[in-house]
């Protein structure tokens, strides 16, 4: 020590680093924005820990964006089509109750269609009865209410 002519306190000092703030600022992580279509990185939990899943904004590619056009015309001509539909029947007159008759006791389907059909072929009236209420025989019952054709 005898060339130095410094003691130890001040030569530690002397060549302790300089604090250089702009050096610091330089050199501190710096956000960057993300590029458009790269998405944000996915954060991990801790292996024995969950974490809370993180949303990411919905985005479309081009095939995607198509297919969702096609839906939305595709769903759009349906509506159409049951508006328009609905709309001309709307045109037609209401359609009112058809007419019925009761059978009455001792009846039968022979007796309901001379009675309702006078002057008709009883066997071509029995069968627009059978065919409008759907009766699989000829046995009806008493009180049973009967659908009369209407003429078309």
């Amino acid at each position: 020590m005898v060339g130095h002519g410094l003691r130890h306190a001040e030569s530690s000092r002397a060549f302790a680093p300089i604090e250089r703030p702009w050096r610091l600022a330089r050199h501190a992580p710096v956000k960057r924005p993300l590029h458009p279509t790269r998405r944000a990185p996915i954060e991990r939990p801790l292996r024995g820990t969950r974490a809370a899943p993180v949303e990411r904004p919905l985005r479309l590619t081009r095939r995607g964006r198509a297919v969702v056009l096609v839906l939305l015309v595709l769903a759009a001509s349906l509506a159409s089509v049951v508006l328009f539909t609905t709309a001309s029947r709307a045109e037609q007159l209401p359609s009112t109750a058809p007419p019925t008759v009761v059978v009455h006791r001792g009846d039968t389907l022979w007796d309901v269609a001379a009675r309702v059909f006078p002057g008709q072929d009883i066997r071509a009236a029995v069968d627009e009865l059978r065919r409008a209420n759907d009766l699989r025989g000829f046995g009806v019952r008493e009180g049973q209410l009967l659908i009369l054709p209407t003429a078309q």
